[in-house]
């Protein structure tokens, strides 16, 4: 347990500390921008997402803010970057590769990742935002090898977004919660996994039935 508490401290105090200083209504501003940039303009390397929005939910009471407020705007900036990323894949069709610069890939990496992407595209989509590299590769790619609809990626993506996002603000209000006592953290984290997974699977069931 001491073991668990100590960690638990270390989690909560890094997502924190580099938001602590701004205040509620900018830390919201913040947190939206940093997640539409992370996956719509490339950013997610510098950018990292899931601390940022980890870190948000923790400071959602000291700063004063409502969790849902919290969960809103996360979901806002996550649902924004992967509509932004995907509409530029859509302008890039026909080009060599998603990325300017990166057509001369070796062993035909793009027209792999598009054929995989053709043939589970809503499951693709849907399970890409909760991986950091997915959130910035999959909607772009989605959208340059046409795998996807624009209307079925934006139901899947949608909710996948708000999913991750509502997921990750809620464990970081409880990781600040459980700072000293991460029995809480511990028992939420599976709940929270297992309502993201059924809801995000869900989303692309329909939205592949809508589609075909």
């Amino acid at each position: 347990m001491a073991v668990t508490i100590h960690l638990t401290n270390q989690l909560t105090s890094r997502l924190t500390t580099p938001l602590e200083a701004l205040p509620g209504p900018l830390l919201l501003v913040v947190l939206a921008t940093a997640l539409t940039v992370e996956s719509g303009l490339l950013a997610g390397v510098l950018v990292p997402g899931t601390a940022l929005a980890l870190g948000a939910g923790a400071l959602a009471v000291p700063v004063g803010l409502p969790l849902p407020l919290v969960c809103v705007a996360a979901a806002t900036g996550a649902v924004a970057g992967g509509q932004l990323g995907y509409r530029i894949g859509r302008r890039r069709a026909g080009r060599p590769a998603p990325f300017a610069g990166t057509g001369r890939l070796p062993f035909g990496l793009w027209e792999r990742a598009a054929a995989a992407l053709r043939h589970r595209p809503l499951v693709a989509v849907a399970a890409g935002q909760w991986l950091s590299y997915g959130r910035i590769v999959v909607p772009r790619t989605t959208g340059w090898a046409g795998a996807a609809a624009p209307h079925a990626f934006t139901v899947v993506h949608s909710v996948s977004a708000t999913t991750w996002a509502a997921a990750l603000t809620t464990l970081g209000h409880h990781a600040g919660e459980a700072a000293r006592d991460g029995v809480a953290l511990a028992l939420g984290l599976p709940a929270l996994a297992v309502v993201a997974v059924v809801a995000v699977l869900a989303a692309a069931r329909r939205a592949g039935q809508r589609a075909g």
